[in-house]
């Protein structure tokens, strides 16, 4: 009968040894041809995607390893980079990062908020324009600008200085530090 034709056309088959990760609607219930009526996936290799900016996109090295925060679970996972989009979306000048998990995480929730800490990209100096050096009771420093573009105070020590540009180096400098001149 043409029922049971139609019945054939509803059986799935994963292309991997997946398992279903979240059902939409149960056995029975009524839905759209568009809407999705489960989730596949891997069991436990789940994975995080972010959008980076162009101007960040280099601080983020294919094959790091990153800390993945879930609020939900108030949890620090471990977590690698797997892809860095070749080319950034035109409009929004971001590229798509993917994290996989490197270690097995059973109760977590699909579609959890996640929080990713990439290793720092420290350097062990920075040149700098000599007007952007502050020393106050003995202390240098220089004011950093963050990316929410609050000013942070932050010490180091100087090197040298030459024509009108110095060389400082400190533990919180790190690549594409930007500084206020006085």
């Amino acid at each position: 009968s043409q029922a049971n034709a139609q019945l054939q056309k509803t059986v799935l088959v994963a292309p991997y040894d997946w398992v279903i990760l979240q059902k939409f609607i149960e056995q029975g219930g009524m839905t759209n041809p568009w809407a999705p009526v489960l989730s596949i996936g891997s069991e436990w290799q789940r994975k995080v995607v972010i959008q980076v900016s162009d101007k960040d996109i280099g601080n983020i090295q294919p094959q790091a390893l990153v800390q993945i925060y879930i609020p939900i679970l108030q949890q620090t996972l471990s977590g690698q980079v797997t892809l860095i989009a070749p080319s950034a979306n035109i409009f929004t000048r971001r590229r798509s990062v993917e994290i996989q998990f490197t270690e097995k995480q059973e109760d977590l929730p699909l579609w959890s908020q996640a929080n990713i800490l990439f290793p720092r990209n420290t350097i062990e100096w920075l040149k700098v324009p000599e007007q952007a050096l502050q020393t106050l009771y003995g202390t240098t420093s220089i004011i950093k600008i963050n990316k929410d573009g609050l000013l942070q105070q932050t010490p180091v020590q100087v090197i040298w200085c030459n024509n009108n540009a110095c060389i400082v180096s400190g533990s919180n400098i790190i690549a594409w530090d930007s500084v206020r001149i006085k």
